[in-house]
């Protein structure tokens, strides 16, 4: 049957060769797993195979971004909102999150830099501050990659140069010891210039994941098991094969009878197929790929009920939305908007505040309904004043506020016994 198999395939094998394969003549190249994320932490490779190439890790970013740059949030100067102020300084500021640059808006602004830092650890931004007084004319992002460091001999940033081929900037310490870039970085334990990736860190979960993905893709497709193993008999009708010919055989096979799991193992000592079936142990991909897909979303702090990993109910997923936002999303945005908020504090020379209109998110509706709640019975026992009551239930304090209201028709007990 293999005899006329080659026959069909245009193959005739030659003479008895004297080459004895290895694992290495096996399609399967284990090589494609320790060239992943684990062993390259180049920003292409990072970007490539933890955002482009794996659908979990892509999903944790750009949902964790997309809700970063949705965010509702108010400016503050000196305490007082920016929008109702008249100042030319807080117009400006106003007008550069309306309006960034002409490339992109702030919600695609937020949404590029928040998907740079998990990749790459490091988050560059570039406020144009060469409008009238030094005011703002709008803000940019640049690409970590196009971003190099030049350390001083004590380790500290000497300078940052910006190049992306057909613009370069270079940013230099002022007399104060600050740059006119901002640069967000992770806390990384070996560098002290440069943030660390959480897609790396990620790396082996991501790398196992993709693989096993595809392996699992090319085993369903040849039928739910791999081919088998094919073996030239050592007799006066037929040779053995040199690394070449089986080389060139697997690719004839592989062509015709589509089968592309790379499992042909071949052996110069019999001459028959023998095919390889899994046990449903073996074939149990599933909880393996669905435990590297949860270590992914621990990593980037993204709830694993949101892409349904877990056992799901409606209160699961609620109770998800809600850490996802306040340990996750929050946090983030406030990384960011605190760093923008310094430097135009110091270059402004007054105190700018991002303030996340928090109680606007609807994922956070269960967690204010609660404070609401609890503020309205505190305040009906007594326990806090009018202003306190209102502040739980997000409005703003009124005058006369201060006092405590107590319930007139409320009276001790023993005191309803007597009269």
């Amino acid at each position: 049957m293999f005899k006329t198999l080659l026959k069909k395939l245009g193959y005739v094998p030659e003479t008895k060769s004297a080459y004895y394969p290895d694992a290495s003549s096996t399609i399967t190249n284990i090589d494609q797993f320790t060239s992943g994320l684990l062993h390259n932490s180049s920003y292409h490779s990072l970007a490539r195979k933890g955002y482009i190439d794996n659908y979990v890790s892509n999903v944790c970013i750009s949902r964790t971004a997309k809700a970063i740059a949705s965010l509702p949030f108010e400016i503050f100067i000196n305490g007082k909102n920016a929008e109702d102020s008249n100042d030319q300084t807080a117009k400006s500021i106003l007008d550069m999150l309306a309006n960034p640059n002409v490339d992109y808006d702030w919600e695609e602004f937020m949404i590029a830099i928040s998907s740079h830092g998990p990749l790459s650890g490091d988050m560059y931004v570039h406020p144009d501050m060469d409008g009238v007084g030094g005011r703002p004319l709008g803000i940019e992002y640049f690409r970590p990659d196009r971003v190099s460091i030049l350390n001083s001999t004590d380790n500290r940033v000497a300078q940052y140069q910006y190049n992306n081929g057909a613009r370069s900037i270079t940013f230099k310490r002022d007399d104060d010891g600050y740059f006119d870039l901002i640069h967000i970085k992770n806390f990384n334990p070996l560098s002290d210039t440069n943030g660390l990736s959480d897609a790396a860190v990620a790396g082996l979960p991501i790398d196992s994941h993709t693989e096993a993905n595809k392996y699992n893709k090319q085993i369903v497709q040849n039928g739910a098991k791999p081919s088998g193993m094919i073996s030239l008999q050592d007799d006066e009708n037929s040779g053995t094969l040199d690394e070449p010919q089986i080389k060139d055989l697997q690719d004839r096979i592989k062509q015709k009878l589509n089968v592309d799991n790379g499992g042909i193992m071949f052996l110069n000592s019999s001459a028959k197929f023998d095919p390889i079936n899994f046990s449903n142990t073996e074939m149990d991909w599933l909880n393996g790929i669905k435990a590297n897909a949860i270590g992914i979303c621990n990593k980037y702090d993204f709830p694993a009920h949101l892409l349904g990993l877990e056992s799901t109910t409606f209160n699961n997923i609620a109770s998800a939305k809600l850490e996802f936002y306040t340990q996750s999303v929050i946090p983030k945005a406030n990384k960011v908007y605190k760093a923008i908020a310094r430097f135009l504090s110091r270059k402004l020379g007054v105190k700018v505040e991002f303030r996340i209109t928090t109680r606007e998110i609807l994922e956070l509706a269960p967690l204010f309904k609660d404070i609401s709640s609890e503020a309205r019975l505190n305040f009906a026992a007594g326990l806090t004043n009018q202003n306190e009551a209102r502040k739980g239930i997000g409005h703003e304090e009124t005058q006369g506020g201060d006092q405590i209201w107590v319930d007139q028709n409320n009276q001790p007990m023993n005191q309803m016994i007597e009269g």
